[in-house]
């Protein structure tokens, strides 16, 4: 008796480390942050979207199950959000897909303050996200930096030039 409990305990072992061995080795995905827009919203704060590009280099397809993210400007946290409207990326292909961001004021004056105080032509942005694949497989995480400039080039801000900024959709 003590055997066949042993060797079941056996075949029960391996089955299941065969079955998740499909969840591994695999390459994982490359995500590109390809736009960061303002877009224009029903009250006075503009929205922001934020688009992104995953490439599957697997032959399965990966299955998003969510996306938690936190988008930074000039070091101030400007957006945070999550989704679970994803698309499938079937296997050796690629999908794009936007995540909507409303800005967090409080970091907001805080970047529209430094501004003032340091004006420039560009701005870094950072994005960190993570995607949730789900079951057994690992997240996938993105970091990414990127600059974002202004149009026109100038170096002097006022009120009235980054309300036109914001309103056009600059970043």
């Amino acid at each position: 008796m003590k055997r066949r409990t042993i060797a079941a305990c056996c075949v029960l072992l391996a089955a299941m480390l065969s079955g998740c061995g499909g969840f591994y080795g695999q390459d994982e995905p490359e995500i590109v942050v390809t736009g960061v827009r303002a877009v224009p919203s029903a009250g006075s704060i503009p929205n922001f979207v934020i688009d992104l590009n995953i490439v599957n280099p697997n032959r399965s397809p990966i299955y998003l199950n969510g996306v938690f993210y936190t988008l930074h400007l000039e070091g101030h946290r400007l957006f945070t959000g999550a989704t679970n409207e994803l698309p499938v990326i079937e296997g050796f292909s690629e999908a794009g897909f936007s995540l909507n961001a409303n800005p967090d004021l409080l970091s907001g004056i805080g970047l529209i303050a430094e501004l003032f105080s340091r004006p420039r032509d560009n701005f870094e942005y950072e994005i960190d996200a993570k995607l949730d694949v789900g079951g057994f497989r690992r997240n996938f995480n993105i970091y990414e930096t990127g600059l974002i400039a202004f149009p026109g080039g100038s170096k002097r801000y006022d009120q009235s030039m980054l309300n036109t900024l914001i309103n056009q959709g600059a970043f």
